[in-house]
C-alpha cells in the first residue's frame, strides 16, 4: 500500500486546514463579542439571562445579539446589542 503524494491531495488538505482555522477563529471571535455584551450588562448593574447571536447580512456594522436581562429591580427586559468588531464597544438598539 502506497501513500498518494500528488499535489492535488496536498492542496485539498491545505484548503481544509485553512477553512478549519478560519472557522475556529470566527467562533472564538463570537465568544469574545458575547463576553463584551455580558461585561457591559454587568457594568450597568444588570444580570444577563440569555445572550444569543443574531445572524445578520451586514457584518460591517457589527455583530448583533438578542439579549434578555434583568435590571436591579428584577424587571426582565429584551433588547438588541451590537458589538463593533474594531473597537469592541457595545451599542444598545431598540428592538
Amino acid at each position: 500500500m502506497t501513500i498518494d503524494t500528488s499535489p492535488k491531495v496536498f492542496f485539498s488538505l491545505f484548503v481544509i486546514t485553512v477553512a478549519f482555522v478560519v472557522l475556529t477563529v470566527q467562533g472564538l471571535l463570537l465568544l469574545l463579542y458575547r463576553e463584551q455584551v455580558i461585561n457591559d450588562l454587568r457594568e450597568r448593574s444588570c444580570e444577563p439571562v440569555s445572550v444569543r447571536w443574531k445572524w445578520s447580512w451586514n457584518r460591517r456594522l457589527g455583530v448583533e445579539f438578542r439579549v434578555i436581562h434583568t435590571d436591579i429591580f428584577g424587571k426582565v427586559h429584551a433588547s438588541l446589542a451590537r458589538v463593533d468588531p474594531m473597537r469592541l464597544t457595545v451599542t444598545w438598539l431598540p428592538e
